[in-house]
């Protein structure tokens, strides 16, 4: 996203919040810092390893609707991203996953017990930050995300290497572990901005819907073999017994049903039958099923904020819609 905005020189609105990305890297890892050598070596690793900051920049961005300046938005955005983080750590613990966008994750440099700890401990620092603010909705909501988090990342471990569910109990999912969290971002940094209960409504449904295209779009990449951007090791998901949209359809439309369901339903998978899967669920239209669905959440998202009146800053949501369904390219 640091990149994205550096792009839009024509806009004002890009050149503040690049401007305010830099003082943002410098305070994260002072934020990061404690006392404990081991915790702070660990919890900055995850930092310097990069990232896209779409979460922090929503919030940043939210600023713009209200009266705020980025020094009130801060702590916020930082805290969202220190979640998002937290949430990083342990996902590579409970997947045993050696690299995380091509580097070292936490777990392999340090094992799984000191990852669990720095998950934790990025936790707490989010949510000193937030209730740095005294503000009884924004510890609410917040809670309220971390749980739907929890509750969709045990629905998906649950569901490994079985494809019985819906396209509704997809969505669910995805909704839960990745667009709540986007769509408390929008929400959260027009509020704390001040605005109107009608610009907060509509930011909170428009991080909805950008949440869930990106959540698509990015299983769509483990699905693109010509793909090797952004760190995504293809076929991850399949190898792991994530279900994804474009398979949930080829399971369903799909002639070569019960040889993608044979492959998929294996904890052990060969190199040629990952990319075998990969095929059928392309030859089917899966992969052109799911983008068509993505596409439609970033339409449902411009729609939404068509409430803002500042029609350039209308066009940098709607920018940042476009980002989610190109970000690979």
């Amino acid at each position: 996203m640091e990149r994205f905005f550096a792009k839009g020189k024509k806009s004002p609105y890009y050149q503040e919040i690049q401007a305010a990305f830099l003082t943002m890297e410098k305070q994260f890892e002072q934020t990061l810092r404690t006392d404990h050598r081991v915790l702070s070596k660990a919890a900055t690793h995850l930092l310097k390893s990069g990232g896209k900051r779409l979460r922090p920049a929503l919030v940043l961005l939210g600023g713009r609707l209200g009266q705020q300046s980025d020094v009130h938005q801060m702590p916020l955005a930082l805290a969202m991203e220190t979640v998002h983080m937290a949430t990083l750590v342990h996902d590579d613990v409970v997947d045993s996953a050696a690299l995380r966008r091509g580097k070292p994750t936490v777990k392999a440099k340090w094992g799984n017990e000191v990852s669990v700890f720095t998950g934790t401990f990025l936790l707490a620092r989010a949510m000193s930050m937030i209730a740095s603010y005294e503000d009884a909705y924004l510890n609410q909501r917040t809670a309220e995300v971390a749980l739907e988090m929890c509750c969709g990342e045990l629905d998906q471990m649950n569901s490994a290497f079985q494809i019985d569910e819906s396209t509704d109990t997809y969505k669910k999912r995805i909704k839960q572990k990745t667009a709540y969290l986007i769509s408390a971002c929008c929400e959260l940094g027009a509020y704390i901005s001040g605005a109107s209960r009608e610009i907060v409504a509509a930011l909170r449904y428009y991080g909805e819907a950008i949440g869930m295209a990106f959540q698509i779009t990015d299983d769509i990449l483990d699905y693109q073999l010509n793909n090797m951007t952004l760190g995504k090791v293809i076929g991850g998901d399949i190898r792991e017994g994530i279900a994804t949209l474009p398979l949930i359809y080829a399971a369903k439309h799909s002639s070569q049903r019960e040889r993608i369901l044979s492959i998929f339903s294996k904890k052990q998978k060969g190199e040629e039958e990952v990319r075998e899967v990969i095929g059928l669920v392309s030859a089917c239209g899966g992969i052109r099923y799911a983008e068509d669905i993505a596409e439609k959440h970033i339409a449902e998202a411009k729609k939404a904020v068509e409430i803002i009146e500042d029609r350039e800053l209308r066009e940098v949501y709607h920018q940042i819609a476009d980002f989610i369904l190109t970000r690979n390219q």
